[in-house]
């Protein structure tokens, strides 16, 4: 049996696929590594952020997340900035621990920011 090259392609893109998960699989261990070794996992751009992070209190072990976006604002009036941190424990409990708020910050010159504290966006 003869294959055609248009029947090749449905098969590579399922190699790829493949490829792509397996990667995957083989990655998380060492983020996990690096999780246990520097007690957090933290990326930005700009004001906003994604931080990972280790919970290790005395009644409480577990992963955090925190992201901290931008919301629409006015053009030339303060930006807010609203931040989630939820917990994934596997000892204790975090019922009442998730949270999220908003801080707001006004700009100044290129790339710095005041802060003006906690609000409430329009």
């Amino acid at each position: 049996m003869k294959f055609s090259p248009l029947d090749r392609w449905p098969r590579r893109g399922l190699y790829f696929l493949l490829l792509i998960i397996w990667l995957g699989v083989m990655v998380l261990p060492l983020l996990g590594v690096l999780l246990a070794v520097r007690g957090e996992l933290a990326w930005e751009r700009g004001i906003q952020s994604d931080r990972l992070f280790m919970v290790q209190e005395r009644r409480q072990r577990g992963i955090g997340w925190e992201v901290a976006r931008t919301l629409p604002s006015a053009q030339d009036g303060p930006f807010y900035v609203r931040t989630s941190v939820r917990y994934f424990l596997w000892e204790g409990e975090a019922d009442q621990e998730n949270v999220t708020f908003v801080e707001c910050y006004a700009p100044l010159t290129a790339g710095e920011f005041e802060y003006l504290g906690p609000c409430t966006p329009p």
